[in-house]
């Protein structure tokens, strides 16, 4: 698999990090892994049920160019589905498909350039977790535990 997902920090926010080329199916597993993580998170405060994703597409070198397999590939469907972080540099194809399908699918979504912006980011629109995220040279992917 190009994509390695854990937690960043458990129970609330997701990392992906994609190397290489995603196809559909690639992107269907991403799509039911992090669904599955999300469902099963144990969030012990109900004023904060949302579990967020970082998808890290900084080392990915290709991605499929049909937005009907994408969206078919796409799902994030879960009440607790919070933010869907894209990190890197975009280009404008990945932009577009990246705003259409949240559109479809109505989730919240950002494109962010790097991991310190996209962990300021999350702090800023949920609360509760200013001062918990650090940045990922300073912490392993399952931070939090």
């Amino acid at each position: 698999m190009p994509f390695e997902t854990d937690w960043y920090f458990k129970n609330r926010v997701i990392l992906t990090r994609i190397k290489g080329e995603m196809d559909t199916n690639q992107i269907r597993a991403l799509n039911d892994r992090a669904v599955g993580m999300i469902d099963n998170a144990e969030l012990s405060d109900s004023a904060t049920p949302l579990v967020h994703h970082l998808i890290n597409i900084e080392e990915m070198t290709g991605f499929p160019l049909k937005i009907s397999e994408v969206s078919n590939s796409v799902t994030f469907a879960s009440p607790q589905m919070g933010w869907l972080i894209i990190v890197g540099k975009v280009n404008p194809i990945i932009r577009f498909f990246g705003g259409a399908i949240t559109q479809i699918s109505k989730i919240r979504f950002r494109i962010i350039e790097t991991m310190p912006e996209a962990l300021e980011f999350l702090q800023e629109v949920d609360p509760s977790l200013k001062g918990r995220l650090v940045e990922p040279a300073s912490v392993s992917p399952d931070a939090g535990n």
